[in-house]
């Protein structure tokens, strides 16, 4: 679905989109004990996301469905570009996988600064599907154009380790960096599918 998607800045076609490890777009009083909480184990450390389901209901709801069904698990941080984003949860490793569907956009007007949990789209808005990404910088330009969901809330260190990866010409780091373990706060993270197939592109 998201094949040959680069930036929109350099290839016109946007994939990406974030949000602050301290989102100042998020009310500071908000009652953060009610929030999903989402652990990734990645082999330079551990990243801890707090989930908006406020925000972005149906992607909160199936991105949960895909952690819990183990559909992320030993997947790779495909896509790294400096400065701005790592991507992962494409099971073809390539950028052009799904999950076999897609689900609408859940856009808000919440700001995309270090930290920001997205999900990874093609041309058209409503063509999400399983691939998200965690921001490394402000991006003004991504505002109202990708679904933010939540946060890093613990290891934005882990996040911008994995950023300053060396890549090939198409962003892909040339030595895997994987989600070895994938789950939610008060759940066992489950093994990946031992029948797995890659996704079908849907050509978005």
């Amino acid at each position: 679905m998201l094949k040959n998607v680069l930036i929109a800045i350099t290839a016109g076609l946007l994939l990406l989109g974030c949000s602050g490890e301290e989102d100042k777009g998020k009310s500071e009083a908000q009652d953060e004990s009610s929030q999903p909480i989402v652990f990734i184990e990645t082999e330079l450390g551990t990243i801890k996301l707090e989930l908006w389901p406020d925000v972005a209901p149906n992607h909160v709801a199936n991105f949960l469905d895909l952690v819990n069904s183990g559909f992320y698990t030993g997947l790779t941080w495909h896509r790294v570009i400096k400065g701005f984003v790592i991507q992962s949860g494409d099971p073809n490793a390539d950028g052009s996988g799904n999950a076999g569907y897609v689900i609408p956009e859940e856009f808000s007007g919440l700001p995309h600064n270090p930290g920001t949990l997205s999900m990874a789209r093609g041309h058209e808005y409503n063509s999400a599907s399983c691939q998200f990404f965690i921001c490394l910088a402000r991006r003004p330009d991504l505002d109202g154009q990708y679904t933010i969901f939540g946060r890093t809330i613990e290891g934005l260190d882990v996040v911008k380790k994995i950023g300053k990866t060396k890549t090939d010409k198409k962003e892909k780091p040339l030595e895997d960096i994987h989600v070895l373990k994938i789950w939610q706060e008060g759940k066992e993270p489950v093994e990946a599918p031992s029948d797995r197939e890659k996704a079908v592109d849907l050509g978005n």
